[in-house]
């Protein structure tokens, strides 16, 4: 039961990383994307 526990809270921990590295690397390309296209960056603000 213990066993069962520890994994699934390692498997919940990988699951929130990755989440974040997602959504990390979605910030990363807008910026590269609004730093190649300041006009978009200007009126999206």
């Amino acid at each position: 039961m213990e066993f069962d526990m520890c994994r699934s809270e390692i498997i919940r921990k990988q699951c929130l990383v990755s989440d974040y590295e997602i959504k990390r690397d979605e910030i990363r390309n807008k910026l590269i994307f609004w730093a190649l296209n300041p006009v978009n960056f200007e009126r999206s603000c």
